[in-house]
């Protein structure tokens, strides 16, 4: 820009954007952060010349600008994408928008999984999770992430997979985990963790009454229930007279039982827990 020298005589260099959009020219303007001296810049080459004492890294800088320019509208290009003087500036001054969210979640999945910061079921669940998004979009790059596509997929997950209300909400919920860690690391996006809305669902629980639990009880002690029905209805009973979850039930072995006490430390609040086992229960222990 040589109309306006600096006061040290040097002008800035800027990188020039032009498109035509419904028959007028669109112009952007970017800055390179470098100044050099008019007789220094060669408007031919669009380069530094080699007189500058820094020449070479100017230049260096010049050239990276502009091979990212390639390398987006390449990207536009293969993915079949309009590319608009709009997009380039914003994805060169957010690069990371460009990057695949696929990735990102699964990346950071991983490692907390393998750092033990999330437990086996809650890593299951977020995997089904994804690969239900992906199944919905194959490629989803942060810059896709907008309300648009957040109200296509709820609608897709509600009336293409039929999923029930309390599911949906579970896609959602870890969506908006994996956004706002992105988010957290400086990732930008036009719709932000903050923004998506998980809804509050009601459930249908579905409870026994103790004249079921009787009969249950009493068709686990009868001789015409097959073996593999008894043990997971073993399992299933012990629950409804202690109380436990089904992944304490899962973790639990001989030496959990103390007498007629059964001490373990719970799965999901890490809490040593005791409790005292009425003859029902006891009944239900088989130990070697």
């Amino acid at each position: 820009k040589k109309d306006k020298p600096r006061v040290d005589g040097t002008c800035p260099l800027y990188l020039d954007l032009y498109q035509m959009i419904n028959g007028v020219p669109k112009r952007k303007r970017l800055n390179l952060n470098l100044s050099v001296p008019i007789d220094c810049f060669d408007l031919k080459k669009q380069r530094v010349k080699p007189k500058h004492k820094f020449c070479k890294d100017y230049n260096l800088v010049i050239e990276k600008m502009l091979a990212d320019v390639n390398t987006i509208m390449v990207n536009y290009r293969l993915n079949n994408d309009d590319l608009t003087i709009y997009n380039l500036v914003e994805d060169l001054t957010n690069p990371t928008l460009r990057i695949s969210f696929y990735t990102f979640w699964s990346d950071l999945m991983e490692y907390q999984y393998d750092k033990k910061i999330i437990q086996y079921e809650t890593y299951k669940q977020q995997r089904a999770t994804l690969r239900k998004i992906q199944e919905f979009k194959d490629t989803l790059l942060f810059k896709d992430i907008n309300e648009n596509y957040l109200q296509e997929l709820r609608a897709w997950l509600k009336s293409y997979k039929k999923q029930a209300p309390a599911t949906i909400e579970i896609v959602f919920k870890n969506i908006k985990k994996y956004l706002h860690a992105a988010n957290d690391k400086g990732i930008k996006t036009s719709v932000t963790f903050d923004k998506i809305q998980v809804k509050k669902t009601v459930s249908n629980f579905t409870f026994l009454l103790p004249e079921e639990v009787r009969t249950l009880y009493k068709f686990y002690n009868s001789n015409s229930i097959p073996e593999d029905w008894k043990n997971i209805l073993q399992r299933y009973l012990f629950s409804c007279f202690t109380g436990l979850r089904i992944s304490d039930i899962k973790q639990i072995n001989e030496d959990n039982f103390i007498d007629d006490n059964l001490v373990f430390v719970s799965h999901k609040s890490k809490k040593l827990q005791r409790i005292k086992l009425n003859k029902t229960a006891m009944n239900l222990v088989t130990l070697p």
